[in-house]
């Protein structure tokens, strides 16, 4: 527990929303994007047929990019200036084929003296499609091996913020779809050092280039940030004047007369520019969601310390021997449906291009009408819905023949496929991890792991002058840490009690099956009633049993006829897979936790008293608008709840503590972070009156 005797910590900078915005909720309301129509000039420039304009200029186009973008924003001065920084934040509106990313990233990687990582946030309406860019990078061969990065993790499709890692210290974000509304829905947190302003002319894409855009931009911005264009059309001069710019005019390129420059009117601090020092953080937890979220603080080049009571890794439901990567579906637009969609996404990205993919098979996955909910069996038309909801390149309805020839077994019926799912080797996955770690005897080491470590109590900082948690053993030993993510299921009220999150647990039971001729056909994961697996090292994973009523950790031999049951009913044939096996590497019973309301729980740890305190007008009227946000503790932070989708949303919601801890721009809108704040739960007992 922790010992709230003594004197609460500083709060974080990072608060947590009350309740989502209603034009956030709007704003998120489109999953799709439609990607960019092109025509093919004879010069071989990319021409759009949305805007009636080419991409780049026929001749030069590198050249002119570094003239009016790189050095126009005085960008290599300013690396320079700023290397003590932890960070160079630069924000593009109309990413188009990523020439200029291409060229700041090159001349990131030129630099002798910068900050510790380049973090690139580029808006696009019409992302081009991944052929089309490929086809218009290849004019510049001497950016080869950056565009390879490039397209080996570009998405082409799917709303909202994609965040690429490309190379160490190199962080993209790609917000597709309205750039205003991207805007809007960024973190507060996110703060940009200098603009690139090169959507389609002002002529041909006016709302690029409003009032509201220039305001939004401004709100983003670090102070003194700056913003270039090639365009001075007096729109956009009157528009980012009348948001707090100075603007001025400089010569243009080749034929152009002028080009633009602007920087924002506000008083550049020293803290601005100041280095944040790298910190340590004590995670409690070494399965998915405490690896995870150790890889983002590493990528951060924070100091970590993961560790565990189990003398392994990956025990309890992480530990199960083959999971499924899949999205989670919803019938409508929501916060929820776009949280899903990209953890799904970024989870793909991260299994397929990350640096640490052992053990990661891309079969893809089917997903019956029954797997849902098994109580009510949705009828295959009604995957229609999903169909117009969700982008055809994330799934597609498949025939009953469909699923088998992709399948490769006889089945029931058809389902969903899910092209970009696919299985994990948990035990080859895991000692890939493992082998990142150092052990604790090697105190200079980026990354530690402590196993059968476990932590009894925690202790908040005790000065407003110490930063420093105090993480007390079961054998009295102190571990101090700047910041301890608790990242320890069902066992959190152990260590936080009394702090207004309520998960909820379920035991499930997977069974093994030996595999046989016929069974060794399958090639993707069947999901509908039971997920079935394809065979590793001579046995089928069958997933697995659900009952809220029990915590036995015991196999149970009615749960193991359950589940040859369920992928019975699923199969159109006997292919013989009913030898039960032991499973010797992986548990066969674990508990499972989830929020209360299916989601997961994730940011800083609720600051109790002061969310009481501030939020005491929801007791008399639920409907009370109050403008604020539920504070966190500084340096305390839940990453638990996952649910059977640990694998999809465990990625990033790792990123996202990390972003919350290192003050960095987080992958998710506020609405989303408002979705899976642990501070919810007190916020809606506050308007029950529970609390």
């Amino acid at each position: 527990m922790i010992d709230f005797a003594v004197k609460a910590p500083n709060y974080t900078g990072t608060r947590m929303h009350s309740e989502p915005p209603a034009a956030l909720n709007q704003a998120e309301s489109i999953l799709r994007v439609t990607n960019a129509r092109l025509r093919w000039l004879e010069s071989g420039l990319p021409y759009s047929l949305d805007f009636e304009d080419t991409y780049h200029s026929a001749a030069g186009a590198q050249a002119e990019s570094r003239f009016i973008f790189l050095d126009g924003s005085d960008l290599a001065a300013r690396l320079a200036l700023q290397s003590q920084a932890d960070a160079f934040v630069i924000g593009e509106l109309g990413f188009g084929c990523g020439l200029n990313f291409l060229e700041t990233w090159r001349l990131w990687q030129q630099s002798t003296h910068r900050p510790r990582r380049l973090h690139y946030i580029a808006f696009e309406k019409h992302p081009l499609r991944h052929s089309d860019l490929r086809r218009v990078l290849e004019q510049w061969p001497d950016l080869e091996p950056l565009s390879a990065r490039l397209l080996a993790n570009y998405p082409e499709y799917g709303a909202g913020c994609h965040r690429l890692h490309l190379d160490s210290g190199v962080v993209l974000d790609l917000y597709y779809g309205d750039a205003l509304d991207s805007l809007r829905s960024m973190s507060e947190e996110t703060r940009v050092h200098a603009w690139y302003l090169d959507g389609f002319s002002p002529a041909l894409n006016p709302q690029l280039w409003d009032i509201d855009i220039a305001k939004a931009i401004a709100s983003r911005s670090k102070p003194r940030a700056s913003a270039v264009s090639y365009s001075v059309a007096g729109s956009a001069r009157r528009a980012l004047t009348e948001a707090g710019f100075s603007v001025e005019k400089r010569a243009g390129f080749g034929t152009k007369r002028h080009c633009l420059r602007a920087r924002l009117n506000t008083q550049e601090r020293q803290s601005d520019i100041e280095h944040r020092q790298s910190e340590l953080t004590l995670i409690v937890g070494a399965g998915l969601a405490g690896f995870m979220t150790a890889l983002a603080l590493l990528r951060q080049d924070q100091r970590v310390l993961l560790v565990d009571s189990a003398s392994k890794i990956f025990q309890g439901a992480s530990g199960i021997g083959q999971l499924a990567l899949r999205p989670r579906l919803f019938r409508s637009a929501s916060s929820a449906a776009t949280f899903f969609a990209k953890a799904f996404a970024y989870a793909h990205r991260q299994l397929t291009e990350g640096s640490h993919t052992n053990g990661w098979h891309p079969s893809g996955v089917i997903q019956g009408a029954d797997a849902m909910n098994s109580k009510h069996a949705q009828l295959p038309e009604a995957f229609s819905a999903f169909e117009a909801l969700y982008d055809e390149r994330l799934l597609r309805s498949l025939s009953k023949a469909e699923a088998e020839t992709v399948c490769g077994l006889p089945l029931a019926a058809g389902g969903l496929f899910f092209a970009e799912g696919g299985w994990l080797d948990t035990q080859r996955f895991g000692a890939s991890l493992q082998s990142l770690a150092s052990p604790t005897d090697e105190p200079d080491s980026l990354f530690q792991l402590s196993l059968g470590t476990q932590i009894a109590a925690l202790r908040a900082p005790e000065s407003s002058t110490s930063s420093l948690w105090t993480a007390i053993t079961a054998e009295g030993t102190e571990l101090h840490a700047n910041n301890i993510v608790l990242c320890n299921s069902h066992a959190l009220d152990a260590l936080l009690p009394d702090s207004g999150v309520r998960l909820q647990s379920a035991r499930g039971q997977v069974s093994a099956v030996g595999s046989n001729g016929a069974s060794c056909a399958l090639r993707s994961v069947v999901c509908a009633q039971r997920s079935l697996f394809p065979a590793l090292e001579g046995q089928h994973t069958i997933a697995a049993s659900y009952r809220r009523e029990s915590t036995s950790l015991a196999p149970q031999a009615e749960d193991d006829s359950a589940n040859l049951a369920g992928i019975e009913g699923m199969l159109a044939g006997d292919v013989g897979l009913t030898e039960l096996t032991q499973r010797q590497h992986s548990p066969q019973v674990a508990i499972r936790s989830a929020g209360e309301d299916f989601l997961p729980v994730v940011g800083a740890a609720p600051a109790v008293a002061d969310i009481v305190n501030d939020f005491a007008a929801l007791r008399r009227n639920a409907q009370t608008d109050i403008q604020g946000e539920a504070k966190g503790i500084a340096g305390l932070y839940i990453n638990v709840g996952h649910g059977s989708n640990g694998l999809a949303t465990t990625p990033l919601c790792g990123e996202y503590i990390a972003s919350l801890i290192c003050a960095a721009p987080s992958p998710l809108t506020q609405a989303e972070s408002t979705l899976i704040q642990p501070a919810r739960f007190l916020l809606r007992d506050l308007k029950k009156q529970r609390v």
